[in-house]
């Protein structure tokens, strides 16, 4: 089993006698291998099809459909689930891969190796915004305050929140500490009511981890005049709660990708409640609304993007030619019909602009922002203020060791860049 390519699985309990999307695909992964070691291509082929039915825009399953279709003699089949999987990872992998010998020097690999090349050509249309001195501070969140041109950046070790003006001064101690905010997250500025909303959960990578803390989320209401901690919304259960975004009613809804769902804190309520589960969705991230409030756009790590009718709570997935380009979306934004995202899920890291149709169901243009470029280390999180756009462009995931302990010498100092939309 020289060339397969392999998954590791987090296997997950079952909550009903039904096979969950989780088990299914599972279940069809461990077919494939069964098939592929027996040299059956065609079910290798058939089950690695069925596991990507359930849980698309996998690199490593549309890599083995491709060489299984490719040691079937299905040449074709083989060169298109390969353009797909470049999409993803642009590793040229395959040309060692004795699975794919049968298509090395067809016709259709130029347009496999064109692809790879037009995907790494650098593309740079952002400018350097301000850096942090600490190489030390984890950044992964960011909101801005128009009123006090105050940026706000989380951290996701430290467990804090940076406060930056615009003179270029960083505080980390304005918003008061305390034990119930674990890795900062998403952070959002409701100007209105002065408050900062922080999306806050257990990760082993954060100071002060214990096992007994895992699956641990909450939502955080800070004062963000006085910096005081005014509410915290906690939830039980094994939860990840990557970020949120503020309607124009003062509600605030939350991503979930631990189950993946929705949570919605109702300004009438004050309380932090289950709002909308997504079947067919595994992991999901960032969020914003459209202008008029009407409707919820949502990023799945991995299977694209999503618009949820808020008054019907109607899920639809959003259209596009090249949907495995959508995967590994963690910060979306909405401007003027369309969609900023960033991709932190692929090969090379990526922010694009995906512009949509006038009924917003459709992407109909896809637009590279910052790709294949030395400005980009992780792209995380981001916010718009009026036409600009700015992002964490080099969270230090990467910095940690397989024990979760960080290392500074592995990390470089913050880094958030902007994207002038008005020009």
């Amino acid at each position: 089993m020289k060339s397969l390519l392999f998954i590791i699985f987090v296997f997950l309990a079952a909550n009903c006698d039904a096979q969950t999307p989780q088990e299914f695909f599972q279940s069809k992964y461990r077919e494939g291998v069964k098939a592929y070691e027996s040299k059956d291509y065609l079910a290798f082929v058939r089950a690695m099809q069925s596991a990507d039915s359930v849980r698309p825009n996998t690199y490593s399953i549309l890599y083995n459909i491709a060489g299984g279709q490719a040691l079937a003699g299905q040449s074709d089949a083989a060169l298109m689930s390969l353009r797909k999987a470049v999409w993803i990872n642009v590793s040229k992998q395959f040309m060692n891969d004795s699975d794919f010998v049968s298509i090395w020097n067809s016709p259709g690999m130029k347009d496999v190796f064109a692809l790879i090349d037009s995907i790494n050509k650098p593309v740079s249309m952002t400018d350097a915004g301000f850096t942090l001195e600490d190489n030390s501070f984890h950044p992964e969140g960011i909101a801005y305050d128009a009123k006090t041109k105050r940026f706000f950046i989380g951290s996701i070790r430290q467990r804090t929140i940076a406060v930056r003006d615009e003179k270029g001064t960083v505080n980390t101690s304005f918003f008061k500490k305390t034990d119930r905010l674990f890795c900062v997250m998403g952070m959002k500025v409701d100007s209105k009511r002065r408050a900062l909303w922080v999306a806050t959960s257990v990760m082993p990578e954060m100071i002060g981890y214990a096992d007994s803390l895992q699956g641990k989320a909450a939502v955080a209401r800070f004062n963000i005049d006085s910096g005081d901690l005014e509410k915290i919304y906690s939830i039980d259960g094994e939860h990840v709660f990557g970020d949120l975004v503020i309607h124009s009613s003062g509600d605030v809804y939350i991503s979930d990708s631990g189950e993946p769902s929705l949570y919605k804190i109702s300004s009438k309520d004050d309380q932090l409640k289950l709002w909308l589960t997504f079947p067919t969705a595994w992991n999901l991230q960032g969020l914003d609304f459209s202008s008029d409030g009407n409707t919820l756009f949502v990023a799945d790590y991995i299977s694209g993007l999503y618009r949820v009718t808020l008054k019907t709570q109607t899920i639809g997935k959003i259209g596009f030619d090249t949907p495995n380009a959508l995967r590994g979306i963690d910060g979306l934004y909405f401007y003027k019909n369309s969609l900023l995202a960033l991709q932190n899920g692929t090969n090379p890291l990526r922010a694009c602009r995906y512009y949509l149709n006038n009924d917003q169901t459709r992407i109909t243009k896809m637009e590279f922002v910052e790709k294949a470029t030395d400005n980009l280390g992780e792209p995380t999180l981001g916010v718009v203020s009026g036409d600009t756009f700015y992002f964490i462009a080099n969270s230090p995931w990467g910095a940690y060791d397989r024990k979760h302990q960080f290392d500074a010498s592995k990390a470089q100092k913050p880094v958030v860049r902007k994207y002038e939309m008005g020009k």
